[in-house]
């Protein structure tokens, strides 16, 4: 079975078509930017994603609606040639934080596309997925695959990756080992968000899309984790936490009981529920709601410990399952009764202003992924630089140190990586959280023109002077 010979289209699950719906509220496309120290083949590049994109028959599809049913139906193969961009940039990865990136139509496929921004010395990759297709673990995944490929065709021009087959994609597993009284329970227990704030906006529609970025340097990570260790906290409780004050301030206001304010945050189940293992581009996260009480005066050990008590508690249950089974009662009543939820989302917030302001901690973005990366002939990669010629797909196998000249000459490496969040329109604002080579980078993406890009960077800013020096 490949591409060519498999079936044409499967079912789209529960979580990919509300995140799919969710382009109602705000622009769901997301990116991975790396900055290479020189350049790539982008022939070769294209060409492994290419192959990439034809090993996964849903990367190779587009999301329809045919009587009221949601498919990923596969695209022709010509259309997956339009996955690839070259771009020259002149500047360095500031111009393409400042520039307005382009989205991905989940309508039409490939959903992933990969664009090399190059200046004189470098090159700059931005991979770009919908939310629709997968969540940030997926992309991270997708990223890592790829550059395997393309290490892969650099030594065997006719390698291919193997084909995945229409896998699993759903979430209806995880609800199967529970019981019915028990699902009974956590339907019972499972309250709707309570909007109750925003993040302060100039007005409402749409404007030009933008990326805010501030990264913190590795000393600030050891503090960070300095200050958990003395508080029994994880990093994660501890951005919520900045992020929460941070809220706070440029709002100037307080979270008072009966009058408290909540944040929203995401957890990858992945790990929880023993599907990391699966290694599929899938949508496996789900949202929570976090109320704290605080005031502007308040310092992160403060309310620490409240935050503590509520992801122990969550992570100690069964983390997720209610927003899942949540999403599949509302699945279940049909593609009309999806499209009203989403109206009525809409209409309140029309009505009070109000979206509780997003948290979501990424991860690492792993280094190892894409370093060691071959330069291609024609860039001055040479074999004899790989240490046991037999072995061609072992790329790491090379007879000469890191920091050697011979290495320099021969390997690509990446300098720095971002992780690039959804584009949010008022009242909707999101903070995103990524880490690479021990530096995190908080990152906002907003529309610049109803968010005012002052009050962006001095959040950012707040966020930074909370974090433990």
């Amino acid at each position: 079975m490949n591409f060519f010979s498999d079936e044409t289209k499967k079912p789209a699950p529960v979580f990919d078509v509300f995140n799919v719906y969710f382009d109602m509220i705000y622009e769901p496309t997301m990116h991975i930017l790396l900055e290479f120290d020189g350049r790539l083949n982008e022939k070769l590049f294209h060409e492994a994603l290419i192959r990439y994109i034809e090993s996964d028959p849903y990367l190779s599809s587009q999301f329809i609606e045919i009587n009221k049913e949601f498919f990923w139906k596969k695209i022709s193969e010509s259309k997956i040639k339009d996955c690839f961009f070259l771009k020259e940039n002149s500047g360095d990865a500031k111009d393409i934080f400042e520039s307005a990136l382009p989205p991905l139509d989940v309508y039409s496929g490939p959903q992933i596309r990969g664009i090399i921004y190059r200046n004189n010395s470098q090159d700059f990759i931005l991979l770009s997925c919908h939310h629709g297709f997968c969540d940030a673990g997926g992309l991270k995944l997708m990223a890592k695959e790829l550059f395997s490929v393309y290490k892969k065709l650099i030594v065997n021009p006719q390698y291919r990756p193997e084909y995945k087959g229409w896998y699993y994609r759903g979430t209806e597993k995880i609800v199967k080992d529970f019981s019915e009284n028990y699902l009974k329970i956590v339907r019972e227990n499972e309250k709707p968000f309570s909007d109750k704030w925003a993040f302060p906006y100039e007005k409402k529609g749409r404007g030009t899309p933008k990326t805010a970025l501030r990264t913190l340097n590795p000393k600030r990570l050891e503090k960070i984790k300095e200050f958990g260790k003395n508080n029994n906290a994880t990093v994660n409780d501890i951005i919520i936490g900045a992020f929460f004050l941070a809220l706070l301030k440029i709002n100037s206001c307080n979270s008072e009981k009966g009058y408290e304010k909540s944040i929203l945050t995401s957890a990858d189940i992945r790990k929880y529920y023993g599907k990391d293992k699966e290694n599929y581009p899938v949508n496996l996260s789900v949202a929570f709601e976090l109320s704290l009480y605080a005031k502007q005066s308040s310092e992160l050990k403060d309310i620490i410990n409240q935050i503590t008590k509520i992801t122990k508690n969550l992570k100690s249950g069964d983390l997720g399952l209610g927003c899942i089974i949540f999403y599949e009662d509302i699945f279940l009543k049909g593609s009309s009764f999806i499209k009203n939820f989403f109206e009525n989302m809409i209409l309140s917030y029309d009505k009070t202003n109000f979206k509780n302001p997003v948290f979501s901690n990424i991860g690492i973005i792993n280094n190892e992924d894409f370093s060691d990366i071959p330069k291609t002939s024609d860039a001055g990669f040479n074999e004899s630089h790989i240490e046991d010629k037999s072995k061609t797909n072992d790329l790491c196998n090379i007879s000469c140190r890191k920091d050697s000249d011979i290495y320099k000459k021969s390997f690509l490496n990446v300098k720095n990586a971002w992780f690039l969040p959804v584009i949010c329109w008022p009242p909707g604002f999101l903070m995103t959280v990524s880490t690479f080579k021990n530096s995190l980078s908080l990152i906002c993406g907003y529309e610049q023109g109803p968010y005012s890009k002052e009050k962006i960077e001095d959040f950012l800013e707040y966020v930074d002077d909370i974090l433990p020096k």
